[in-house]
């Protein structure tokens, strides 16, 4: 779990089956095995105030990182 995330992000993540990687000053970048459920991007956008990237993982490794 990466520190700089607040815990509100993560669990927002986990709720969507989704795993936050980065955060930087404009953008979160969270890796999902799926097209981003609805709802995920907009969630985020609100908890952070950031430009959402997605990154396509294969869902034995998000498995494996959750």
């Amino acid at each position: 779990m990466n520190a700089q995330i607040s815990e509100e992000v993560h669990a927002l993540c986990r709720r969507y089956q989704a795993l936050a990687l980065s955060e930087d000053p404009t953008t979160l970048t969270v890796a999902l095995s799926e097209e981003a459920p609805q709802g995920l991007l907009a969630a985020l956008r609100f908890a952070t105030g950031k430009r959402i990237h997605l990154e396509q993982w294969p869902a034995a490794r998000l498995e494996m990182a959750l």
